[in-house]
């Protein structure tokens, strides 16, 4: 037996729900106004008090929205419904954001509908504690406490529709997080995730909204996007930042109307999906740039969520050290390795710049270059090493001298310039370059984008293509 409470002014809408519910074998209580149920329930939790809470939106005293606000701010696991005369209103969208599992419309044409709905949230809410997430159990064991406020966090909003921004520096493993969001959430349908910088431009549009036969040249069929197909499940639009003006038009409508046109389509689609994004970007400074939409920028940030560099995490090094070894050791086929001494104080002392990814990929090279015997031995990538260790390259007496074997001569380098070692390709003289002006300029992007005469978009992208392209 579930114990609902509903909260509605209309006495005949409580008889009526209150009717069809213990019908069904729920213990219901019923309230008149929010004032009646916070009094009647100020010295408990309400998630232990209630497995569900329906409201109405629309009530003299106090909206549905500051219903949600309220029971929230005191017991984030509590579970809202909302019923509203106003279906599709975007006071009900909103509150969906503030953290209400749902809302459906009143009066009920049928009453099996309304029970269907309850029923729903109901066994989410008895299935989804027991189920402890693979992702979870492998990758999230940590005695930092930077990561536990992250996860504290994501225990309190997965339950929730609200759009979540994850952000984080590259490699963190934003796209890990946004999976554990969904696996922990009420979510039936599918985690669908979207690169923005993987799909081209002209073709991102089609991709995500999908779109009719003979919508443009090479539309043979129709093409159902992905909004579409994570219908009851969850999208994650990871490097947000990197979407055009007109796509952010587009994502912005559909994140305020919940519904979706297929490109050449005449047919409104509503859709039932929540949104999960990620950047490394600084999305203020875009805005600020005109190059991201602020209004776009509050849809999505309802939730900020900021994942920690694995060099704020010093005490879970040597913890996903043995984890990534087992992992490597398992997909190799490789006997059981171990870190040595000299091995684990590598991992202390390197900052890990491309942070969980860097370090896989070391990890991997490592295991397969080492010689066996279960100590290895760990083989860092020069050129992440050398651009992490120095942002510019210090030349030795020798190196500034003549060279008379190749015919080149070296001049020492004047105030205002930087000194680069020889042989170096393209990339690394662009990753050192780099590096030293943001250094110069204190890590402040906007400013180095301006004096190296690029966009700020342009910027993001070089870095993050260059810790990709670093670490393959």
């Amino acid at each position: 037996m579930k114990r609902l409470a509903i909260i509605d002014d209309d006495e005949a809408a409580l008889y009526i729900c209150k009717k069809i519910l213990v019908n069904h074998g729920h213990l219901v209580q019923t309230y008149t106004s929010f004032y009646d149920f916070e009094q009647k329930n100020s010295d408990s939790l309400i998630s232990k008090s209630f497995d569900l809470i329906i409201s109405d939106v629309r009530m003299p005293e106090i909206s549905g929205l500051e219903v949600v606000k309220r029971i929230k701010a005191k017991d984030p696991m509590a579970q809202i419904l909302l019923m509203t005369s106003f279906c599709g209103n975007d006071e009900a969208l909103v509150a969906l954001e503030l953290g209400a599992v749902d809302y459906i419309a009143k009066p009920f044409e049928n009453p099996k509908h309304f029970n269907m709905i309850v029923h729903k949230w109901l066994h989410f809410q008895k299935e989804k504690p027991k189920v402890k997430t693979s992702i979870e159990k492998k990758f999230f064991l940590s005695s930092s406490n930077s990561l536990k406020e992250v996860l504290n966090i994501i225990d309190k909003v997965a339950m929730t529709n609200a759009s979540i921004l994850i952000q984080g520096e590259t490699g963190v493993g934003k796209e890990v997080f946004a999976k554990l969001i969904h696996e922990k959430s009420n979510r039936s349908g599918k985690f669908i995730a979207v690169n923005s910088t993987a799909i081209p431009v002209d073709l991102l549009e089609s991709e995500l909204f999908g779109h009719e036969k003979g919508s443009f040249t090479g539309a043979h069929s129709k093409k159902i996007g992905l909004i579409e197909q994570a219908q009851g499940g969850t999208l994650f639009l990871d490097e947000i930042g990197d979407l055009d003006l007109k796509l952010q038009t587009k994502i912005l409508r559909f994140l305020q109307e919940r519904k979706i046109r297929r490109v050449g389509g005449g047919q409104e689609l509503s859709v039932d999906v929540r949104v999960l994004s990620a950047t490394h970007c600084v999305l203020r400074e875009m805005v600020n740039e005109g190059i991201f939409r602020e209004d776009l920028l509050y849809r999505l940030n309802t939730i900020n969520i900021r994942i920690p560099p694995l060099r704020s995490r010093r005490d879970d090094l040597i913890k996903m050290s043995h984890f990534l070894l087992s992992e490597i050791s398992n997909k190799h086929g490789l006997t059981k390795l171990t870190l040595s001494t000299e091995a684990k104080e590598q991992i202390l002392n390197h900052s890990w710049p491309g942070n969980i990814r860097e370090m896989k990929n070391v990890f991997e090279r490592s295991a397969l270059m080492s010689d066996s015997g279960g100590n290895i031995t760990l083989f860092f990538d020069p050129l992440i090493t050398n651009s992490e260790s120095s942002k510019y390259s210090k030349h030795s007496n020798e190196e500034v001298e003549d060279v008379k074997n190749n015919g080149t001569h070296q001049i020492p380098p004047l105030e205002g310039y930087i000194q680069l070692p020889l042989h170096l390709t393209l990339q690394e003289v662009e990753i050192m370059y780099l590096n030293r002006v943001l250094e110069i300029n204190g890590n402040n992007k906007s400013k180095t984008a301006k004096e190296l005469n690029i966009g700020l978009r342009t910027l993001y992208r070089k870095l993050d293509d260059v810790n990709k392209s670093s670490l393959q």
